[in-house]
């Protein structure tokens, strides 16, 4: 017998059946359990090299995260091909399909396509924040933010940051500059802490 998740979130307790060498899940029972944040969070997250990313995609899940967008910043060294890297995409949900039922969540977050700044405005939430390290030390703070909407969207850059270019190209979007302390982070500890600190507090349905 096995826990497993229906399209829609519901939890089911199944058992392995074999029939005409051929195997399928038997429902048994529903299993009343909510596991995810309430907020929902998109995650664009700028490439990082590696086991960081993997690091990232893994975390970023047990961590709640609702979709993972990679995203190609001026900064990024890691490059992808639609063409020759769909294996790295199938490894990448791979990472995060196991992640998800490592963490009994409901949901395995959608892992998408990588993108560039052309398609930024089509993964926009209700709110929309990006981590800058030029605000470590300012007063607007996630942390400072006392709810969230339900669906609420975080940009993050890959080991460098992102250039002040960028910035000025992602404000008129809608991203508001915010930082996640007084401290530097990394790339995959960035998106942790920003996770954390928004199911730390309230969601407001709009």
């Amino acid at each position: 017998r096995f826990r497993m998740a229906s399209p829609d979130g519901t939890l089911f307790l199944a058992q392995l059946e074999l029939q005409d060498s051929r195997a399928y899940a038997l429902m048994l029972e529903v299993i009343s359990e909510e596991n995810e944040m309430q907020t929902k969070v998109t995650l664009i997250q700028s490439l990082i090299k590696g086991e960081r990313w993997d690091y990232f995609l893994q975390k970023a899940t047990e961590c709640g995260v609702t979709r993972i967008v990679p995203f190609v910043s001026e900064r990024c060294v890691v490059k992808f091909d639609a063409k020759s890297d769909q294996k790295k995409l199938d490894r990448w949900r791979k990472i995060v399909r196991e992640a998800a039922e490592q963490s009994r969540r409901n949901f395995i977050p959608e892992v998408t396509n990588p993108i560039d700044f052309t398609a930024l405005s089509d993964y926009l939430g209700d709110m929309n924040y990006v981590a800058y390290e030029g605000e470590s030390a300012s007063d607007h703070q996630l942390n400072s933010i006392l709810s969230f909407p339900l669906k609420t969207s975080v940009l993050i850059g890959c080991e460098g940051g992102f250039s002040r270019r960028e910035m000025q190209r992602f404000i008129p979007l809608g991203f508001v500059p915010v930082g996640l302390g007084k401290r530097i982070l990394r790339a995959e500890t960035a998106a942790i802490v920003a996770l954390t600190l928004i199911e730390s507090k309230k969601t407001y349905i709009k």
